[in-house]
């Protein structure tokens, strides 16, 4: 199966040709690209796989997008699969279209679970002049420990199977989305080593502008509760105002009545005399 995918996209993309970029006429590019899934912690995958709708190249200036197609059905093997050709073209960015839940055979010390994850399209974009063109790279989906044993109930010596019902289903998703990026793949091997891991990725996810603009109003949201806290100490101060006017009231008020005892006294003296 692997290799008929391939085969199609080597097809696929083999058919453009005059790719027009801010450079020229692209004029061959031998680059690939492998789909990975980042090692967990203490956890060893007996499967892993996914299946992608589309794969989008996002053009550098110059260049436009380019969506390749991918067989229905189909499903890439994320631990040994042949690595992706990436076409001609000068590439600043890579979408990912799933068709189907990322599924996840997981083993450790005898104990086996499954895991079904229901993924968004990963947008990545490059850093700075990096460009995903006339270089090995590889598209690690999470990042290394982004799966332990703690999330899958393994710590009490049994598991549970993990899917969109669980939990921790979004918790996974939202790691994978947080995580992902892509690394230069130096010895062009379709595997990520230690090495090249712990160099800087040369690709990124896209921010989430809802996540940002969520961040916003909540940021207004503590300034008008900082406003009304404040109004809040003003009506309370007035009120401590009022308390000590009510309490000079009612020190004159004694007053009065200290000065209403004297004619009494002045009654007594009459009628002593």
């Amino acid at each position: 199966m692997k290799a008929a995918i391939y085969i199609f996209l080597v097809l696929q993309v083999g058919c453009r040709s005059d790719t027009v970029s801010d450079k020229g006429i692209s004029v061959g590019n031998p680059a690939e690209t492998a789909l990975r899934l980042a090692p967990g912690e203490g956890l060893t995958y007996s499967d892993a796989r996914l299946a992608l709708s589309e794969i989008t190249w996002n053009g550098c200036v110059g260049t436009a997008d380019l969506t390749v197609g991918l067989p229905a059905g189909d499903q890439i093997d994320l631990i040994d699969a042949d690595p992706i050709p990436v076409p001609e073209g000068e590439w600043c960015g890579l979408s990912l279209t799933p068709d189907g839940p990322l599924s996840i055979a997981v083993m450790d010390a005898g104990v086996a679970t499954e895991i079904t994850l229901i993924l968004h399209a990963l947008n990545f974009s490059t850093v700075g002049d990096e460009t995903l063109s006339a270089q090995h790279t590889v598209i690690e989906l999470g990042g290394a420990g982004w799966l332990s044993p703690v999330d899958l109930g393994m710590t009490d010596g049994e598991a549970v199977d993990i899917d969109i019902t669980h939990e921790n289903h979004d918790v996974l998703v939202e790691r994978i989305d947080r995580l992902s990026a892509i690394y230069i793949d130096t010895n062009e091997n379709g595997v990520l080593d230690e090495d090249e891991r712990d160099s800087l990725p040369i690709a990124s996810p896209d921010e989430d502008e809802d996540s940002g603009e969520d961040e916003e109003d909540s940021g207004e949201e503590e300034e008008d509760s900082g406003e009304d806290e404040e109004d809040g100490v003003d009506d309370d101060e007035d009120g401590v105002d009022g308390e000590e006017d009510g309490g000079d009231g009612e020190e004159d008020g004694g007053d009065g009545e200290e000065g209403s005892e004297e004619p009494e006294e002045d009654e007594d003296d009459g009628s002593e005399a």
